[in-house]
């Protein structure tokens, strides 16, 4: 707890215990995606999910909800999986003749504001893995990192479905 007020120390408990008990029963509940929390930041993930490849194709998306319960902005930078040999943030955006394209996200889009929820989603914000070796089925799990700016990480387990 190092340049943390002794005030501030309950909350860190209550915290951890808060993602240890998320971590545990993680694997509760619906199956609708992995709930994964990491160690600190007040970060977590929600409904992880992939599409499964389409046939002749490498690429699929990444989707999830991050929430930030904690009392600071953060910006997810970056999401890594060894599935995918690229994983880029992507925007879809229409453009004026309507069609939809994506596009780099821009990092204020990429911004969980304290008690603030992020979403990927389909038409939306979402990880593009390209470079995927072995194709996503429906039903397939895999893992993926999603690192922040303030240096935290969150590792989440996708399930592919198609939704």
């Amino acid at each position: 707890m190092t340049g943390t007020g002794f005030a501030e120390a309950p909350r860190m408990v209550l915290g951890s215990l808060v993602g240890a008990l998320v971590l545990t029963l993680g694997g509760c509940g619906d199956e609708s995606g992995g709930t994964e929390s990491s160690a600190g930041g007040g970060l977590t993930l929600d409904d992880v999910w992939a599409r499964p490849t389409p046939p002749d194709s490498d690429r699929t998306a990444i989707y999830a909800i991050i929430d930030n319960q904690g009392d600071e902005a953060d910006r997810l930078t970056s999401v890594s999986s060894d599935r995918c040999t690229v994983a880029e943030l992507h925007a879809t955006v229409v453009d004026d003749t309507g069609v939809a394209r994506m596009r780099p996200a821009e990092d204020s889009a990429l911004t969980v504001e304290p008690d603030r929820r992020l979403q990927l989603e389909p038409g939306g914000l979402h990880v593009m893995c390209m470079g995927v070796a072995e194709p996503l089925a429906e039903g397939d799990t895999f893992a993926a990192t999603f690192t922040f700016e303030s240096g935290s990480t969150v590792e989440a387990t996708a399930t592919t479905e198609q939704r």
